[in-house]
């Protein structure tokens, strides 16, 4: 859609709290959103009426979870949150029946991604869990970084996961094996690390695969968007212009 043609056609209210990410998968689809304080609402479209989802209140309490810190929508339409209790939670696209938790994480999970069956997590041990999104089973673990991951993105096609830390590292990983292909650089080589926005680069919080695979895009915690090219690993741009944290990115 051109600038020109864009018009506001609803509003999304009744979140009192800084939104973390706001996300659907279809055009017709739910939209979900996952605020700082673990309330988790989404909205069926057009009429924009809202389910709400909280820790804190007993009515929608999932057993166990003492706070949600992480939301996704599976393509068809399923709800998957993770919790502070370092489980995965899978409901149905209304809300109903009983939630299936998944266990695996010591510790919260801080990210999410989802692309076709492949399910993957991260959380504050540092660890990536590739789930079947179908069966719910462990199809891969590992050490993904030193310190907590911050962001994660799939690409089923090309067999690629993407995933950030609080190490301050952003790593391209092979889907199938686990292993890692390459450290993505976080900043440009004919510039040092003091041309940034931060003396040393910003934490990753938002990841995003170009449709094609050919790109990767990171908005950080400082505000900048970093793009680099898969296939060489290269950094081939940083964009500034938010004024504090990237809490979602898309192509």
């Amino acid at each position: 859609i051109e600038p020109a043609q864009a018009r506001l056609i609803g509003t999304l209210s009744g979140l009192e709290r800084p939104v973390l990410e706001l996300l659907t998968y279809s055009d017709d689809g739910p939209v979900l959103s996952i605020t700082e304080e673990g309330l988790v609402q989404w909205w069926t479209w057009p009429q924009l009426t809202g389910i709400r989802i909280s820790a804190t209140n007993p009515a929608t309490k999932l057993a166990g979870a003492t706070l949600y810190t992480a939301a996704s929508l599976s393509p068809t339409g399923q709800l998957i949150l993770g919790a502070a209790d370092g489980k995965l939670y899978l409901l149905a696209p209304d809300g109903s029946g009983p939630p299936q938790p998944l266990s695996g994480h010591q510790g919260a999970v801080r990210a999410l991604a989802i692309s076709g069956s492949s399910l993957v997590s991260g959380g504050d041990d540092g660890q990536t869990i590739v789930w079947d999104a179908n069966s719910g089973k462990v199809k891969r673990k590992w050490s993904a970084h030193q310190d907590w991951v911050s962001a994660l993105a799939v690409q089923e096609k090309a067999r690629l996961i993407v995933s950030a830390g609080y190490d301050l590292s952003v790593r391209l990983w092979n889907l199938d094996s686990a292993q890692k292909i390459r450290d993505l650089p976080t900043t440009l080589p004919d510039k040092k690390p003091a041309a940034d926005t931060f003396p040393i680069p910003a934490v990753a919080t938002a990841l995003a695969f170009s449709p094609d695979g050919k790109l990767v895009a990171g908005g950080s915690l400082d505000g900048s968007i970093r793009l680099w090219d898969v296939s060489s690993g290269n950094l081939v741009r940083v964009l500034t212009g938010h004024a504090s944290q990237i809490t979602g990115i898309l192509f």
